[in-house]
C-alpha cells in the first residue's frame, strides 16, 4: 500500500509506491555468523559504550544487509562488511544529535589522525573501532586502493562536518541544496570501496573514471538517502531540529 507523507499542510504531499526487488534476493549462508560477529566486535572495541548503542548494534540488520549485498563472500569478509555498516550507523547517529556534537567533533579529529598516521590518538569509541576496521581492511587492499579509500573517507568527514555547520546555523536549505548536501554525506562511495575488498574484486580505473559509473554512484546515493529520509521525514536536515531540541540539555 502506498504511503502519503507530508510534513506540513503547505508542503507537497508525496505518494510513495510499494517497492519490491525486481530479482530474487540472494543471502549469504553466513548471515547469522555476521550478525553475532558485529556485537562481539563492537564490545571488543568499545563501540557498544552505552546501553542504547549496544541495543542498536545487537540488531540483526547489519549482518543481514551485508549478507544480501555481498552474498558470495567468505564468512570473515562478510563479518568485516557488517562491522563497517554498523560503524557507519553509529557515526551517523553521533553526527545527527545536538547532545553528541562535541563527541562527533572528537571522533572526526581522531579518524582523521588514523587516516594520516594509522594510529588512534583518541580513545573515543568511534575512533578505536575505526582503527580496527582501517587496519583489517587496509591490509587486504593495494596501495592504490588504500589511497583512494583514505580520500573517500576524508571527503565523507568533510561533508558531515559541513552538514553539522548548516544545522547549527538553523538555516533550512532549498530542495536542490539539500540534495547536494546529502550526496556529499552519502556513505555509498565508501561502501563501494569496502565492497571491492570484501568481494576480492577491483573496479578498473577506466570504469571508475567514466560518466556511467559516476551516474551509478549518484543514483545509489540518492536511493539510499531516499530510503533513509523519506520514511522518517523528521530526520531531514531541517526537521531534525525538532528532535535535536528534545535532545538539548536544559539550562
Amino acid at each position: 500500500m502506498s504511503r502519503v507523507l507530508s510534513i506540513s499542510p503547505k508542503e507537497t504531499r508525496l505518494s510513495v509506491p510499494p517497492l519490491a526487488l525486481p530479482f530474487p534476493e540472494r543471502r549469504s549462508p553466513h548471515c547469522s555468523y555476521a550478525e553475532r560477529a558485529v556485537l562481539r566486535w563492537a564490545c571488543g572495541t568499545g563501540l557498544a559504550a552505552d546501553e542504547r548503542t549496544a541495543d542498536r548494534l545487537a540488531s540483526p540488520a547489519w549482518g543481514h544487509c551485508a549478507a544480501v549485498s555481498t552474498p558470495r563472500t567468505s564468512r570473515d569478509r562478510l563479518s568485516l562488511m557488517a562491522c563497517w555498516l554498523a560503524w557507519l550507523g553509529v557515526l551517523d547517529d553521533t553526527a545527527e544529535t545536538y547532545r553528541t556534537r562535541a563527541s562527533f567533533a572528537e571522533a572526526v579529529s581522531g579518524v582523521r589522525a588514523v587516516l594520516a598516521t594509522g594510529r588512534a590518538q583518541e580513545r573515543h569509541p568511534l575512533v578505536v573501532s575505526f582503527t580496527d576496521l582501517h587496519r583489517r581492511t587496509g591490509a587486504l587492499g593495494s596501495p592504490a586502493w588504500r589511497g583512494r579509500y583514505a580520500e573517500i573517507t576524508a571527503q565523507l568527514l568533510d561533508g558531515l562536518v559541513d552538514e553539522q555547520r548548516v544545522k547549527q546555523e538553523a538555516c533550512l536549505p532549498g530542495v536542490a541544496e539539500y540534495v547536494e548536501y546529502r550526496r556529499v554525506t552519502g556513505y555509498m562511495p565508501l561502501l563501494y570501496a569496502v565492497t571491492e575488498i570484501v568481494l576480492r574484486c577491483k573496479v578498473p580505473s577506466t570504469i571508475q573514471n567514466s560518466g556511467v559509473y559516476a551516474r551509478l554512484l549518484t543514483a545509489s546515493i540518492d536511493a539510499a538517502d531516499f530510503i533513509n529520509d523519506i520514511p522518517h521525514p523528521a530526520q531531514g536536515t531541517g526537521a531534525r531540529r525538532d528532535r535535536e531540541s528534545r535532545d538539548r540539555p536544559g539550562p
